[in-house]
């Protein structure tokens, strides 16, 4: 009744590139995931862990300060799955984020989402779902600097997280 997944992964590049816009990056992945079957009771938990770190070195990302620039984003998540009289589904979830760009700032969130699915006929399901959305702004995004022909790129270093609801 209890599976567990280990996920990870490294990517790197090196992008030889003219005009002093070359770059290279690594990325370090792990996941872990427990997922727990409670069929007696029609419930499903699902849980984990995720941490993801990412390198870069680029002139075009001096405007951090320095070409060296560094993300880091660790979470963690839960999620309860409930089946009833074969016919309704419920769900919902947390996910606690935590992220860090160079040493300037750190930023966490939680993150809530529920839904349920209901089948009304064979083939005719009626939905609702809600959740919360985050989002932590890139390295390019708030440090590049570059130009190609008349078209400048410019930095945007007070780039905010962005949150949603839907």
């Amino acid at each position: 009744g209890i599976s567990h997944s280990l996920i990870t992964r490294v990517f790197h590049t090196d992008n030889q590139i003219s005009n002093n816009q070359s770059n290279t990056g690594t990325n370090y992945f792990t996941e872990y995931q427990l997922q727990r079957a409670f069929k007696g009771l029609g419930l499903n938990f699902t849980g984990g862990l995720v941490n993801n770190l990412s390198y870069s070195y680029s002139q075009l990302y001096a405007s951090s300060g320095t070409p060296d620039n560094r993300i880091h984003n660790v979470a963690g998540y839960a999620q309860l799955d409930y089946k009833l009289w074969r016919i309704i589904n419920l769900s919902g979830g947390y996910r606690y984020e935590y992220y860090r760009m160079n040493e300037q700032q750190s930023v966490t969130a939680p993150i809530f989402r529920g839904g349920a699915n209901i089948q009304l006929l064979k083939a005719t399901f009626f939905r609702i779902s809600g959740g919360q959305g985050f989002r932590f702004p890139t390295i390019t995004e708030r440090y590049i600097t570059t130009q190609a022909g008349m078209l400048a790129v410019f930095p945007n270093p007070n780039l905010v997280p962005e949150t949603s609801q839907s």
